[in-house]
This record gives C-alpha cells, sequence and structure tokens, in this order.
C-alpha cells in the first residue's frame, strides 16, 4: 500500500504535515491549563509545550511542494462534504448527534471553564471528549455565539483538507479528486446486509448501517456527518502512519506526542490508532527501538494521565448497547456477528490485501475482525469508534488502488472486483448525502445548553453518564479540575422532545434522522 499512498518524497515530514499535527495537538492547550488545577494544569501545559519542540526539533520538516491545481481541489472538495455534513447547517444536519454537539459547543462558547451543571440535588461536572470543540469555542467566545456554527463548519473543513492533503500527498489534482470521491463514498457492504435482512431495497436517505442492531463499521461519511469529533483527529493520525509508516523517526517521535491529544478529541478513535501504531512499531521498528526512545516518552506520561483521568471518571456507569443479549464487555458468537465481519471487514480487506500485501492493511483486518466481539456504550460506541483508524486504512486502499486503472501492476480483473465492492458499498455514503440534501434544515439552537438538548431527545435522562459525571463524592477527578462554575440547568416546561423522522427502520427501530 506505501506504494501507492505515499508521495513522491515519502520520507519527507513536511510543512503540511506539521500543520496536521499542531491541528490535533492544540486543543490540548486549551484544556491543560484551563480545565485543570493549578499548578498542576500549567505544569501540565508546560510539559506537553517542551515535548512539542523537543520532539519536532530532531524532525527534519521541509517546504511543502503543493500546486495550486491540488489545493484548489482539496479546499472544494472538503468544503462542500463538510456543508453536507450538518456542519455550518447549511443543509439537513443529523439532530439526534448535532444537537448535543452542537450544545457542548455552545456551553463552551458562553461559560466559564470548567462547567458544571445543577439540577436542585446533584452537581454534574461536563465530561467530554473535548479535542474537537476547544478551539472554535474558544474564538466565540471573543467574536460572538452568532458566529459559533460557521466557525465550526470552518473548523471541520480545515481537518478534511489537511486529512486529505496528508493522505493523497504527492498526486496531481485530478488523481486526487478522484481518491477523494473515492474515500467518500467508501464503505463495507451495508446494503448486502441490509437486503438479506429486509429484502427491500432502502428509502433513499434511509440510514442503513444497524442492519445488525448492535453493531455498526461506519461509513467514512457516515463519521463525517455524525461524529466528526470522533474522526477528525483519527483520520489524520491514520494518514500519517500510512505515509510514514517505516519511518521510525516519526513512529517514535510524531504519533507519541499526538496520542494525549488524540485521547482528548476521542479516546476510542485514539485506542484504534494506538493499535496500528504500536503494529507498526513492532512490524517495522523493533530493531531500532533503544532504552532512550522510552526514556524521551517518559514526559508524556503526566498529559495522557490527567486526560485519562478526566476521560474516564464515571465510566462504570456507561451502559452496555441498549439492545444487547449479553450482559458483559466481551460478546459471543454468533451468525449475525460472522455475517457482519463478512460483509464489513472481511471482503473489503481482502480485496485490498490480494492487491497489496501491507503491513496497516493486515493490522486493520485483524482490528476489524475481533473488535465485532466487544461492546461498551449504549450504541456500541468502542466498536463505532475504536474501528475509525482501520476503517480509514481501508478507505485510502480503495483511493489508492481504483485511482491506479490504468497501472500494469493492477490487472484489469481485481480493478474490475474492486470497482464492483467499492460501487455495492457507496450505496451507504449516497444515502447519507441524499438525506443532507432531501430533508429540510435547520437552524442551529443559540439558546440550549447541554442537559437542555439532551432533555429534548430523552426527557427522562437529561444528565447521562457518557457525558456528565456527579462531583459527589469528591474523586481524583474532582481533586484535579479546576474548580467547576456552576450552570443552573432548570427544566424549561416549552421544550418538547425531539419527534422521529417518518422514515425510520420498521423492523430495526432505528431512526434515520431527528427532527429538531
Amino acid at each position: 500500500m506505501s506504494r501507492s499512498t505515499v508521495g513522491v518524497h515519502p520520507e519527507c515530514f513536511t510543512r503540511v504535515e506539521l500543520c496536521a499535527v499542531l491541528y490535533v495537538v492544540a486543543p490540548i492547550f486549551l484544556f491543560l491549563p484551563f480545565w485543570i488545577a493549578q499548578p498542576l494544569g500549567f505544569i501540565t501545559a508546560a510539559v506537553m509545550l517542551f515535548v512539542s519542540f523537543w520532539y519536532l526539533k530532531g524532525v527534519d520538516i521541509r517546504r511543502a511542494v503543493l500546486p495550486l491545481g491540488s489545493l484548489v481541489t482539496v479546499l472544494v472538495l472538503s468544503l462542500l462534504w463538510t456543508g453536507l455534513s450538518g456542519a455550518g447547517h447549511f443543509f439537513y444536519a443529523n439532530g439526534f448527534d448535532w444537537i448535543p454537539r452542537f450544545a457542548v459547543a455552545h456551553d463552551l462558547a458562553v461559560y466559564e471553564w470548567p462547567i458544571s451543571y445543577g439540577n436542585g440535588t446533584t452537581e454534574y461536572l461536563m465530561r467530554v471528549p473535548l479535542g474537537f470543540y476547544l478551539i472554535p469555542a474558544a474564538i466565540a467566545r471573543h467574536v460572538g455565539i452568532d458566529y459559533l456554527d460557521i466557525l465550526l463548519y470552518f473548523w471541520t473543513a480545515l481537518g478534511v483538507t489537511l486529512f486529505f492533503l496528508v493522505a493523497f500527498s504527492g498526486y496531481s489534482w485530478k488523481r486526487l479528486a478522484a481518491a477523494s470521491m473515492v474515500f467518500i463514498l467508501a464503505s463495507g457492504l451495508d446494503i448486502v446486509g441490509y437486503m438479506t435482512r429486509s429484502m427491500l431495497w432502502p428509502r433513499l436517505g434511509e440510514h442503513i448501517e444497524w442492519w445488525v442492531p448492535y453493531l455498526e463499521y461506519p461509513s467514512n461519511t457516515t463519521q463525517l456527518f455524525w461524529a466528526p469529533n470522533h474522526s477528525l483527529g483519527a483520520w489524520i493520525a491514520t494518514a500519517l502512519l500510512v505515509r510514514f509508516g517505516s519511518n521510525c523517526l516519526v513512529l517514535f517521535r510524531i504519533i507519541p506526542l499526538m496520542l494525549p491529544a488524540l485521547f482528548l478529541w476521542s479516546p476510542l478513535s485514539a485506542m484504534g490508532v494506538a493499535i496500528l501504531w504500536i503494529g507498526l512499531v513492532l512490524i517495522n521498528c523493533r530493531s531500532q527501538v533503544r532504552l532512550s526512545d522510552f526514556f524521551r516518552a517518559l514526559p508524556l506520561i503526566l498529559p495522557m494521565l490527567v486526560v485519562a483521568i478526566y476521560l474516564t471518571a464515571g465510566m462504570s456507569h456507561v451502559p452496555l448497547p441498549h439492545n444487547s443479549q449479553s450482559h458483559s464487555i466481551v460478546r459471543g458468537f454468533d451468525s449475525q456477528t460472522m455475517q457482519f465481519i463478512a460483509l464489513e471487514a472481511a471482503i473489503p480487506a481482502l480485496a485490498i490485501l490480494m492487491w497489496q500485501r501491507s503491513s496497516v492493511v493486515f493490522i486493520s483486518f485483524v482490528t476489524l475482525l475481533a473488535l465485532p466481539f466487544f461492546q461498551f456504550g449504549g450504541a456500541n460506541d468502542l466498536v463505532l469508534r475504536t474501528s475509525i483508524p482501520a476503517l480509514t486504512i481501508i478507505g485510502l486502499g480503495f483511493a489508492s488502488f481504483m485511482t491506479q486503472w490504468q497501472s500494469t501492476a493492477v490487472g484489469k480483473g481485481r480493478w474490475v472486483v474492486m470497482v464492483a465492492i467499492w460501487s455495492l458499498g457507496s450505496v451507504t455514503a449516497i444515502n447519507e448525502i441524499a438525506r443532507a440534501v432531501f430533508m429540510p434544515r435547520w437552524e442551529p439552537h443559540l439558546t440550549l445548553n447541554l442537559p437542555d438538548a439532551f432533555s429534548r431527545i430523552n426527557p427522562s435522562e437529561p444528565f447521562p453518564p457518557h457525558y456528565f459525571v456527579s462531583i459527589q463524592p469528591k474523586t481524583v477527578l474532582i481533586s484535579i479540575v479546576a474548580t467547576p462554575v456552576k450552570v443552573r440547568h432548570l427544566m424549561c416546561a416549552n421544550l418538547k422532545p425531539l419527534g422521529v423522522y417518518s422514515g425510520a427502520f420498521p423492523s430495526l427501530g432505528h431512526p434515520v434522522g431527528w427532527q429538531p
């Protein structure tokens, strides 16, 4: 895979890659000094800053060669894809996810940090992976809440742009456009699984990825349209792993530097990045690992530990999937799981491995084989988020292969097979895009805070445990977090629960979208 996805100078770390790293790492420098109690917060931020300069100083960073045509192509595609995602509310936004996500950004832009909420009896701390939100929310604090939506849009588009520039470095603008479109539409064979259960073709705009109720490997478009906060950091880190998977200097310095920040973006998708990183180090750089590399990484333990304490507090209260038959984090063996693995992981990954025997694809394949046997979170978030880096590898593999159709190394037969698999998978992304285009757009709620947002989704649970943690009794988390500024949460009498869009899964009970 490296011969196809890597640019002309795969060992050259350019300013584009540096900007991508800074995009991921920058939010942690807002989190540590403003959310963590002093002096621990400033000390941890200083350690992170020192390590950043120390690590980057040892990497040869060169000027990027970026043709104007390639830059314009990436910008147009990124702005359009991001606009369709719901960011900016130019098109329909999936309300079930975007209403609470926008509420997180709203509260960060309006209230003092760290934020806690009181309901009259209990006080709850906002305990959310904040990496996606902090930069646009911090800017909105100074320019006004009315600009928050457009700031989220441009912040998301910037992440998509940097991902495409890193992933498809060295491509001509035509191949870059084609590869980006292949990636945007890439997915597993959801349509096959859906039709084997329903025996019907899905309605235009229907969300078809929950054909096994407790498992989903989201398409790339689904990831952006529903959970950019979980996907963007993981996409960029994964693209760097693909580009520099055999560059031990980058593996020893850049990825470890990004990991504390990646966990602040999304702890579960960061776990997926860590799996790929450890696998590549063991396969490609095992003989070059020195004791000094471990000593160099020691300072990163402090920011990693602080972020981990913040994000894992109260996790024991997070439920298992609502519709799971198992009461353990480890799931059993059943025919649905095997069908899911075959259609969502085995067929796409093996198709790429038949063309290019790549260690990073193999690690991704093994990861995707193993994840369905575990569960955690109401929507089995463990599978949803931890799979993101591995699914990104599969998407990049299709993008690389299908834009080399004239190459003698590809072969006409293999190319036809890959196009057939990709075409079937693209139905998933096309449905997501169709929903964004054909369902009515709605304006963001500029006065709705996070508990109120959840009250509209589920009036009986305004403080779900995956977003909040009680600050009584005093725990390790509360001892390291700065004194929270409490926001009084008063259930508004005129808040009505969200209605479910009529085009739902009649057999599975999962909505296509939610109307605010």
